[in-house]
Formats: C-alpha cells, sequence, structure tokens
C-alpha cells in the first residue's frame, strides 16, 4: 500500500521549525526535566539549554537572580559565548518549562503594582528582549529600561510569519525613546528600529493539576502531545466572547485605548465578526447575564475560542457574577485547539505559586487542565489596554495558519511586561469545514472521507451517505477532497487516491 503525505495547497506554511526553538530547562528539577523529555520527544530537532542550577526558585526571582540566573546564562548561550555556536539569528522563539521561575520581583514591592512604570515583569516577556540593555537608565519618570512596557513592533503584523523579517543585526544596541501618554506624566518605551526579526518568541509550558487527578506534569505532557496534531472542523465548533459594559457610560474593558500608540479598538466585537465571517458559529454577549457553557444554544459544541471578562464581568455589581471563586471554565467543554484569553488582572498567579495561589480570579493554567492548548496570562496588574487582543490572535492562528508564537505576539501589544503566554511555540491549527479559505489551505487524506486513515470503498458509501450536504453530523463528513461541500468530485477523490494511507 503507497503511503500518502497529507497535503496542503495554497501559501507556504510558517518556517519557523524545531530548529528555530530553544527549550529552556533545568535538569535539577524534577516537573522542569519531565517537561524536557516529552517536549524534545514531540519536537526532535529543538535546541537545548540545561540551566542545570540546583538552588533555582520555581517561583519568583529578584531582577539581580533573573540577570544572573537565566538571562545571562542564556543569552552567553545564544550568542556562542565561550567557543559555541552563535545561534542569535537561528533562534526564533525560547519555550521554558514548568519548574522555571516565572515572575522577576519589583524592588518596590505591592507600592509598584497599579502603575504604568511597573518594574513587575513575567520572566518571558523580559526574555523577549534579551540582546538589548534593559538595565540602562532611562528618563526621569522611567528610571531604568525595564521599567514600564515597551512597545511590541510585531503587535497588529496579522499574517506575518516571524521569518519575514531579517534577524541581521539582531544583537545590534537599540536607542530607547519614552513616548508620554496622555495626559502624562506616564511614558511607554519605544526603541528605535526595532523590528520582529530582533525580538525572540517567548512561550511556557505548563498546566495546572486537575483535582483529584492527573498531575501538573501530566497535564503538560498531554498538551504537548495534542500540540502534535490540532485539526478543527468548523462544522463542530464554536466560540463565545462575554462582556459587559460599566455604567453609566457603557466603558468596555476590551474597548481599552492609550494613545498615541495604543488606539481603541472593540477587541471582541472584531474578533466575533472574524470567528462568524470564518465560518465559526459565534456567540457575542453584551448583557448582564455571565454566559455559562449549559447556557450556549448548543451547549454539544465544544469552545475552540473563549473571550471573557472573567471575574470583572460583575465588577461593581455592574453584570452578573461568574460561578464560583475564580474556577468558571469548568462549566465549558472545550476544543483542544481553544484558545482562552480573560480580562482579568492575575489570570498567572497560579504560574508562579506553583498553583497555591489564585488571587480570586480565574486561572490560565487550570484551562490548559482542562484540555485547552492556547492561552496568555499575567502574573501582576498588566492593565487592560495591553491585554491580549482575540481580534489578532484568532485570524493569525486559525486563517493565516501561524504558529502560537507567532499568534500570541502578533496578538499582544507591549514586551518587558508581565504577560505569559503559555502553549506549545510551535504548535498550529488546520481547519476543515465549510468557509473561507485558510493560508494552508487543508486537503488532509486526498479521499478519505469517513477519516479512517485509509482510502477503501467505504470512503464511496461514505460520501454517498452524506452526498449534498455540509456539516453533516456536527462534522465534515463525507467530505472527501477538503472543499468543505460533498458532491460528485469527492467520489472522483476516492476513486482516484484509492487503495492508499495517510501517513
Amino acid at each position: 500500500m503507497m503511503i500518502v503525505p497529507c497535503l496542503v495547497a495554497g501559501g507556504e506554511a510558517s518556517a519557523l521549525q524545531p530548529s528555530n526553538v530553544l527549550l529552556v530547562y533545568n535538569s535539577r528539577n524534577a516537573e522542569s526535566l519531565a517537561v524536557r523529555d516529552a517536549y524534545v520527544t514531540s519536537r526532535p530537532g529543538v535546541l537545548q539549554f540545561d540551566l542545570n542550577d540546583a538552588s533555582m526558585p520555581a517561583g519568583s526571582v529578584t531582577r539581580a537572580e533573573y540577570l544572573a540566573r537565566l538571562r545571562g546564562p542564556i543569552r552567553d548561550f545564544i550568542n556562542g559565548v565561550g567557543g559555541g555556536t552563535d545561534r542569535s539569528a537561528q533562534v526564533m522563539a525560547i519555550v521554558t518549562t514548568r519548574g522555571l521561575p516565572a515572575r522577576i520581583l519589583s524592588s518596590a514591592g505591592g507600592a509598584d503594582e497599579f502603575l504604568l512604570n511597573s518594574r513587575w515583569s513575567s520572566v518571558e516577556s523580559e526574555l523577549c528582549l534579551l540582546q538589548q540593555d534593559l538595565e540602562a537608565s532611562g528618563t526621569a519618570y522611567l528610571p531604568n529600561r525595564f521599567s514600564g512596557m515597551v512597545y511590541n513592533p510585531y503587535w497588529r503584523s496579522t499574517g506575518a510569519a516571524i521569518e519575514s523579517y531579517s534577524r541581521v543585526g539582531v544583537k545590534t544596541p537599540r536607542a530607547f525613546e519614552g513616548v508620554l501618554i496622555p495626559p502624562g506624566p506616564e511614558q511607554v518605551w519605544r526603541v528605535t528600529g526595532l523590528t520582529p526579526g530582533g525580538m525572540y518568541l517567548v512561550c511556557r509550558l505548563d498546566s495546572a493539576a486537575t483535582p483529584g487527578g492527573r498531575s501538573a506534569v501530566q497535564n503538560v505532557q498531554s498538551l504537548i502531545a495534542r500540540s502534535r496534531d490540532l485539526v478543527v472542523d468548523r462544522c463542530g465548533v464554536q466560540a463565545l466572547f462575554d462582556e459587559y459594559g460599566a455604567p453609566p457610560n457603557g466603558f468596555d474593558l476590551d474597548d481599552g485605548e492609550v494613545p498615541p500608540l495604543f488606539p481603541d479598538r472593540a477587541d471582541f466585537e472584531n474578533a466575533s465578526a472574524f470567528m462568524n465571517g470564518f465560518g465559526i458559529p459565534t456567540t457575542h454577549d453584551h448583557g448582564f447575564n455571565f454566559v455559562t457553557g449549559a447556557e450556549l444554544a448548543d451547549a454539544s459544541r465544544p469552545l475552540v475560542a473563549l473571550g471573557t471578562y472573567g471575574e470583572n464581568h460583575s465588577y461593581n455589581g455592574w453584570g452578573e457574577n461568574p460561578p464560583g471563586d475564580g474556577a468558571y471554565v469548568s462549566s465549558y467543554n472545550f476544543h483542544p485547539a481553544a484558545v482562552f484569553i480573560a480580562y482579568e488582572s492575575w489570570s498567572g498567579t497560579s504560574i508562579y505559586t506553583g498553583g497555591a495561589g489564585r488571587g480570586g480570579q480565574q486561572q490560565c493554567l487550570d484551562f490548559i487542565a482542562r484540555g485547552g492548548s492556547f492561552t496568555i496570562g499575567s502574573v501582576m496588574e498588566p492593565y487592560a489596554f495591553t491585554l491580549a487582543d482575540m481580534e489578532d490572535l484568532m485570524p493569525s492562528l486559525l486563517r493565516d495558519s501561524l504558529t502560537f508564537a507567532e499568534a500570541a505576539y502578533i496578538a499582544l501589544p507591549v514586551l518587558s511586561w508581565q504577560f505569559v503566554p503559555v502553549g506549545d511555540p510551535l504548535a498550529r491549527v488546520t481547519v476543515v469545514g465549510p468557509g473561507p479559505a485558510t493560508r494552508i489551505q487543508p486537503i488532509g487524506c486526498p479521499g478519505d472521507a469517513d477519516r479512517s486513515g485509509a482510502v477503501t470503498f467505504a470512503d464511496i458509501t461514505e460520501v454517498l451517505a452524506w452526498y449534498g450536504s455540509e456539516c453533516s453530523g456536527g462534522s465534515s463528513r463525507g467530505d472527501a477532497d477538503g472543499n468543505g461541500a460533498v458532491n460528485f468530485a469527492d467520489v472522483t477523490a476516492v476513486l482516484r487516491w484509492m487503495g492508499t494511507a495517510c501517513g
């Protein structure tokens, strides 16, 4: 029997390959080592760097510890310091593991939390600019470059694969400019000449444990395994964007604007319009009610996207309070390729507490444990206007077939801040079923109408059973050529590929 590889038509796939990803782990931490073992098995060819640090804390680190024990060794490895290979241009993405530190402390403690010039940061967001000198002095309001946030040059570059940007000069020092945020004196850093080719896309492999069940590491291993082959059938999924404007002026958290760098954008409205236009049934709720999974019109369809105000849906009593205390994701059924973004300040608390602290808000790692694959949490107060934009994240993943690393940073407005993208940076989503073409239009196993993995006479029977239909039985059954409809062309596809298997 001839083995036929799964085929794609249309544009070229993103060039982000395992050889462009550096896996950073700590062999002296059992959880980190276990995640490393699973990932290198799943993604052969990824580069690896072992911190080999028995006393490395797993939660938070001071800035001095971050520089000496994380940023310094990682940058030296990438740059080939000490006689190694210079991989500064080869590496485009970095992936960290559970068991590594997730948060960089501010010397000012809690007094530095609700400020635009905050010195709190996630390890992942800070590593994005590891080639730049963030320790240099700055302005009166931003005394160091690591103070406050840095404008992300990749933000809103929807559809642009990371390899399309030159990495020549990735180590070139850049000038930092403080841009005034009216009415002042707040500022945001903008780096002169910095392009996406001068940064690293940093993600984390992590999860919560399942209460009374699987361990956090086992859930990360499941995340890694399912991320190898994520297929979304438009016929069998749905999306939910749930918000509630704050009276009396109806201010929406997802519409936040801070000119001149961050213009007003109706994120959930725009994301909903994209999803519906892309052929995925989407609920956009803007009323008092907090929509649980049971309240969806078709509760049988798993969610491929959940955007929500979460615990902020009821801020000051303006909307219905979600069920439970930061535990509302348990009401939903998630597709393996699902995305979760919550407009909550501390959705990443459990990343640095190891699961013990939750801050009274839904934790993004709970979503991974529930079977979803892509989320972005925050380890401190991030401000609503800096949260990831679903209107950029969803098209990048579904329509443009970009990797999660690319989609996450296209959706994030700022760097050197509090965000942690959680998921396999190399994971991509294949979309099937009726709807607009994707950048990589999947055909899958040509002729395999019953999705058995082989093309036999049973596929003719499947085509005839669903002839003339779309979204048959909640899926694209009978569709042998991947065009979203079952017709005579599918009979032709089965006959052409009869006797083959997909491998």
